[in-house]
């Protein structure tokens, strides 16, 4: 028996991961320390790849009598290669600016909204405007998108054609037409397991209805998962990708359609999310800051609370303190929902202070009582200069938004622990720079020697 057919992992198989990497960290430090603590080194002096050390542990699991079937090898053969791209799918939603990631977490309840519009104008249920909305999107923006569904299902209640001009596929229209009407969308649209777009409208439709967990994948949210492919994603693949999709949004305490969303708006660059950013809160003459409150009011109603900052953008987890130093400006709402028109509003009397950098608009709702209340604070990354600021307005304490703790303001003048400076202004720790100096030190002498 030849050596390649005594292996369970063949050259096929491997050859599909030899130019892939896991994402090492640290900056590339975890690669030293795996070329320096795991690699072996192989017959022609250089250390082993990153696939090689994993085809040796399963073929060397085998050999001592693991039993693995192909299909089994091949399975944990894959499991570094899905890590990576939770890995990857992970630091694209890290990465991704501040409105863009209100923009995606905003999204599907936007979208419900303008489906809701769109079943109200046209006599149509909630679903079966979803289902007519899914059947049209292939190669459509999202606004495209709308205005085709309310052409096409007005021209369906009136018995005229489709208007021609809408950019949309000839079967596409059919499916629309069938939904307008009556048909069941898991007839129309679930194309089954292999499908491609099919499998895609299908995931959709869940996810406009309301299905989170679902995972919409097009040939950008594969390739932002390290894929690249030009042809819409297809079985295994497609389950593959949703999966760590999955354990991504997990990680960052997200549905999977959120992080999905947010994920795919900042692969493409939405120019329109990142107008968002760029756009003045207090500027009242664009369009971009309309939907800016839209998704105001939507972070609000996930998180019940808010504070965003017109430099920084939304400052939740980053490394500031929030104090309140204008009581008089506050205002108070019945409930937890606010609408964009109350934020729009309470931006619009307070102008003068939000030109200041320093200045944040913030929202909370207190379930004791069962109001929200809006107000301006004051965000420095400086915790001893917010401590005093909170003692010269009488303020019994400020809240660190990194750490999402609140500090009495009697501590005003207890010393920082150097790792807890560290850690609130996103800097190494000196225990972490220690470690990464020692194992530094380490390669130094390993290659002097």
């Amino acid at each position: 028996m030849s050596e390649q057919a005594a292996k369970i992992l063949s050259d096929k198989f491997l050859s599909k991961y030899k130019t892939k990497q896991p994402n090492w960290g640290y900056n590339g430090l975890g690669y030293v320390v795996y070329k320096r603590t795991y690699a072996r080194v192989k017959p022609d002096g250089r250390t082993e790849d990153w696939w090689e050390t994993v085809a040796r542990c399963v073929e060397g699991a085998q050999k001592i009598g693991a039993e693995y079937t192909r299909e089994e090898a091949q399975a944990i053969s894959e499991l570094p290669a899905d890590q990576t791209m939770v890995d990857r799918l992970v630091q694209q939603y890290d990465e991704a600016d501040p409105s863009v990631r209100a923009s995606g977490h905003g999204w599907y309840a936007n979208a419900r909204r303008d489906i809701q519009g769109l079943a109200d104008n046209s006599g149509m249920d909630f679903k079966q405007g979803a289902a007519v909305v899914a059947a049209l999107s292939p190669q459509q923006d999202w606004p495209s998108n709308i205005k085709s569904a309310l052409k096409a299902t007005a021209a369906v209640i009136h018995g005229d054609e489709i208007p021609s001009g809408l950019n949309i596929y000839g079967a596409n229209v059919d499916k629309a037409i069938a939904l307008a009407q009556g048909e069941d969308p898991a007839v129309v649209l679930n194309q089954g397991e292999k499908a491609g777009v099919g499998r895609k409208v299908w995931n959709f439709y869940n996810n406009l209805i309301g299905d989170d967990d679902a995972i919409t994948l097009d040939r950008w949210a594969v390739r932002a998962a390290g894929i690249q492919i030009d042809e819409p994603p297809r079985g295994k693949r497609y389950r593959d990708v949703s999966n760590a999709y999955r354990k991504a949004a997990l990680i960052k305490g997200v549905s999977p359609n959120e992080l999905q969303a947010v994920v795919w708006l900042h692969v493409r660059g939405e120019k329109g999310a990142k107008r968002d950013a760029k756009s003045a809160l207090i500027s009242n003459a664009s369009p971009a800051v309309d939907q800016k409150y839209r998704l105001l009011a939507a972070q609000h109603a996930k998180d019940g609370g808010l504070t965003f900052n017109e430099k920084h953008g939304d400052m939740a987890d980053k490394p500031f303190f929030a104090v309140s130093v204008y009581p008089d400006r506050g205002e108070v709402v019945e409930g937890k929902d606010i609408t964009p028109q109350q934020i729009a509003e309470f931006v619009r009397k307070n102008q003068d202070l939000l030109k200041d950098p320093e200045n944040s608009l913030g929202t909370w709702f207190n379930a004791d009582d069962g109001k929200t209340y809006l107000d301006i604070s004051k965000t420095v990354s400086d915790r001893q200069y917010a401590l005093k600021l909170a003692e010269q307005h009488d303020q019994k304490a400020i809240w660190d938004l990194k750490n999402k703790v609140e500090i009495p303001s009697g501590l005003v003048n207890v010393p920082l622990d150097e790792e807890q400076r560290a850690a609130n202004e996103g800097r190494v720790t000196p225990a972490q720079q220690a470690v990464a100096d020692d194992l530094a030190r380490q390669v130094r002498e390993r290659a002097a020697r």
